[in-house]
Formats: structure tokens, sequence, C-alpha cells
């Protein structure tokens, strides 16, 4: 909790992210938020004020999981991460990637990782800042965490985990992330061998914190400037997701994803019960977001 209140939606005016943009009421997008919530509590599949993205990772019958939508009449995107004590411990019946990070991060979810993406943009843009490859050329949108006015609480206990007998936290039930929309309507056509080498070498210098997936960046032209630059959408950490401990670094995504399918193989069926009770107290080079 300590992460999500400096970081809260502002309930005043927020600024359009360029001139060009709307501004927006903070208090207007609470309310809509609020409204959506009910909606998905009663069942409906269709949103009055969201278009809906993506809801792979969303079970509508347990309504528990991730879900990313878009304000139909505001410049920002929504994620709204949903959880009750029975659900949150299963992996099963989210969809498979929420399956596959279970056994590969030793139990992270998309509900505990989606902490960390506010906090890994910030970090992320410094480190970003300090490449001259990358300074000025890239695009990190606004985030804020948005909570419930019924804010529930997760009370997580772990047993033997990092070398502590015992860890307690609390954590929200339920909560959202809104961040900048990136029109798509300047976006500039490129190769996507050319796209992928770019985000790949990109997702390197920021030693694997960001997913190197496609799907995480797009490249358009700045709306001021008209200058090229590289827009980074998803900024989850991606070693804790997929419980990467070491530094490393992939020459293309193919070499990725057969390192990705081969951890999931060894995590998830090549291991004893003495080497996972000890990759939960093993030391790790990454620096946990």
């Amino acid at each position: 909790m300590d992460e999500i209140k400096p970081n809260i939606l502002p309930r005043g005016l927020i600024p359009g992210r360029t001139k060009k943009l709307q501004e927006a009421n903070g208090q207007e997008l609470n309310n809509l938020i609020e409204k959506l919530l009910a909606e998905i509590h009663q069942g409906k599949r269709r949103f009055s004020d969201f278009k809906l993205i993506q809801k792979k990772n969303f079970n509508s019958g347990k309504r528990c999981g991730l879900i990313v939508l878009k304000f139909k009449d505001y410049p920002f995107v929504l994620k709204l991460f949903m959880e009750r004590p029975d659900t949150f411990a299963d992996p099963y019946g989210k969809g498979v990637e929420p399956i596959s990070f279970f056994f590969m991060a030793g139990g992270a979810n998309r509900h505990m990782s989606g902490l960390t993406r506010i906090k890994n943009a910030q970090r992320s843009a410094q480190l970003l800042n300090e490449i001259k490859l990358w300074q000025n050329n890239t695009i990190i949108p606004r985030k804020w965490f948005w909570l419930p006015r019924d804010n529930r609480l997760l009370h997580v206990t772990g047993c033997h985990v990092g070398g502590n007998e015992i860890m307690e936290n609390r954590i929200p039930s339920v909560y959202g992330i809104v961040a900048d929309y990136i029109e798509h309507d300047n976006r500039i056509n490129m190769g996507h061998r050319r796209r992928k080498s770019i985000a790949m070498r990109l997702c390197n210098d920021l030693e694997l914190c960001i997913d190197p997936h496609g799907d995480n960046f797009i490249f358009v032209l700045d709306d001021e400037t008209r200058q090229p630059k590289i827009a980074v959408i998803d900024t989850e950490h991606f070693p804790t997701i997929v419980g990467i401990k070491q530094k490393c670094g992939f020459r293309t995504h193919r070499h990725w994803i057969a390192f990705l399918v081969g951890k999931y193989v060894r995590d998830a069926y090549g291991r004893t019960k003495s080497m996972r009770r000890h990759a939960q107290i093993e030391p790790r080079e990454l620096d946990i977001v």
C-alpha cells in the first residue's frame, strides 16, 4: 500500500499528455471506473463507458484476473486487477499465461506483478534517460493506481520464503492502473524484423526489466516534434513474472522465446522438491521492484 498512495489517480484536473489531447477530470474517471466495476459484478460483457481491449487473463464467471479496457471518451487505458482469497493462489481458470507464470516465478501472478508496473516505469524512464541512444527517443506513458471505494485487502501470508519463517503483506483485492493511451494514428510503418530488433536492444539495455514482446512497443511520430519515437506501453517487471534471477540478454526474439520455453519446462517438470525449496532462498543478481 505504501507504493500505491503516492501514485494514486488524482481527483482533480489531469492535463493532456500533449497539447493536442484533452484534459480530464480525475474524479470523473474515478466515477466511470466505479460504474464499470459494478457492471462487471452484474455479469455484463459489454460496458457503458469502456471498450474492451483484452480479457485473455480474466475469468468473467469468477470475476478474477486481469482485464484491459480503454475509456470511450478519454485518451486513457485501464488495467483492472481482481482477485479473491480463493482465486488469488489458484492459477487455473484465468488463461494459459497465468499457469505458466505460476510455475516459472514460484507462485507469482499478474495481481502481484501489476503492483510493479508504476515503479518499474519510473525506473525504466530514469535508465533510458541515462543512455544516449534512447535519450529523447522513448515515450513511457504516465500511470496512476486506482482503488475502489470499497477497498478490501487480501492478507497474504507466506512461509519459508526468502529465508524468512513468516512473511506477511496486505494488498488490494481490486485495483486498477490508469495509463495514457498512445494513439495508433501516428504509427510508423516499419518492417517487423526491424521493430523487433530495436525493441530487443532497448530491453537488453534495461537488463530485461521490460518484457521484449513486440506488442509492448509502439513506434510512433511524436505529436509535437514529428520525430520517430518508441513508446513502451507495458512496464510490468519482467524478471518477477517469469522468475529470472540472473542478468541475461538475448540476441533475437527467437533466442528469447527458446529461453522461456526451456525455462518453463525445467521449472514445471524438471525440479525436485529440494530444488524448489532452494529456489525460495536462492540469491538474485537483479533488483526486485
